[in-house]
């Protein structure tokens, strides 16, 4: 029988895990020190891709068991692997919790969950640690406003309940699932005229990073060596020696799929995905094929979308 424990970790909760049979089938597990070996046999039960459990080199030999590899010592014996999911038990064991949090973020993969049981304090606001013993004995625990402020400050945290594990002071556990934090772009779109370059100046004012899409296609029809060269040659074309119509360009660029596909990929290059927010403005994100296809891409960068369009006014 599967350990009762598990159902504690709420693992119903993982990305898309009601689109899969069990919560963690396909997915990259890793398990850090051997108080959840538990997890690990019930990782191998739900037909996960790949198991790892990591225990630290001092703790001697690790438990062998079937399916799972066994690894000794600390992160940087992963390489380059990353995860679907990632438990971390009794983390405020840790004395230097803050960075092994900062390199399990780059072991998550965008859309991962850091499975994280603590010893802490949930009430109260307090940002700081709690300090219990003396001597050899001395321990410290975080407060949740030091997690939450401080230590999983690139994390989305939801506390889903009570920890299975003990400790020493008898200190209440607490299990915390963990995403990584996601950017948010909002896109303004509307007909020309509607506001759109007001709107975005306001955003400017509070130093929120905005990229226009008309300065792109400008960009791309009046500098020689621009980039997506094809792109660039079919606006010049388009517009030749009249006015610069934007609203006409961005039709013909979403009535042409490569072309649509090649400003897509333009704009998600030159878009801060490092910034925590910005926005994208431009008549041409109102056209829908355009805008799903962005929509996409950020997604695949961990970048949430919002959209923002002006409400029409109808004469009475």
């Amino acid at each position: 029988m599967p350990d009762r424990r598990i159902e504690k970790l709420r693992l119903e909760r993982l990305y898309q895990a009601r689109q899969r049979s069990t919560a963690m089938k396909d997915r990259h597990v890793l398990v850090l020190g051997s108080d959840y070996a538990f997890v690990c046999h019930e990782a191998v039960h739900q037909r996960a891709a790949r198991v790892v459990l990591l225990t630290e080199a001092k703790n001697g030999a690790s438990p062998e068991m079937e399916g799972v590899e066994t690894l000794s010592g600390d992160l940087t014996v992963l390489e380059d692997a990353t995860f679907d999911v990632v438990f971390f038990p009794q983390a405020h064991e840790r004395k230097d919790l803050g960075e092994v949090l900062t390199r399990l973020k780059a072991l998550l993969r965008p859309k991962g969950v850091l499975v994280l049981e603590v010893a802490c304090n949930t009430t109260g606001a307090a940002i700081q640690w709690a300090v219990i013993g003396d001597g050899p004995s001395r321990r410290r625990y975080p407060s949740a406003r030091l997690l939450e402020m401080v230590l999983l400050k690139d994390f989305a945290i939801r506390r889903v309940g009570q920890g299975v594990l003990r400790n020493d002071d008898n200190v209440a556990q607490t299990i915390f699932h963990c995403s990584l934090l996601q950017g948010t772009a909002l896109l303004i779109s509307g007909r020309s005229g509607r506001g759109k370059s007001n709107l975005l100046r306001l955003f400017k004012s509070e130093d929120l990073p905005t990229v226009s899409t008309d300065t792109i296609l400008w960009q791309l029809y009046m500098t020689e060596g621009a980039p997506e060269r094809s792109l660039s040659a079919r606006i010049q074309a388009e517009i030749g020696d009249g006015p610069t119509f934007w609203g006409r360009v961005g039709q013909m660029i979403v009535a042409d799929p490569e072309l649509t596909e090649a400003f897509c990929h333009l704009l998600l290059e030159t878009c801060p995905l490092e910034a925590r927010a910005f926005v994208l403005e431009g008549e041409i994100l109102r056209h829908e094929v355009l805008a799903q296809r962005l929509t996409a891409l950020l997604d695949a960068h961990n970048v949430r979308v919002w959209a923002v369009t002006p409400r029409a006014v109808h004469s009475a």
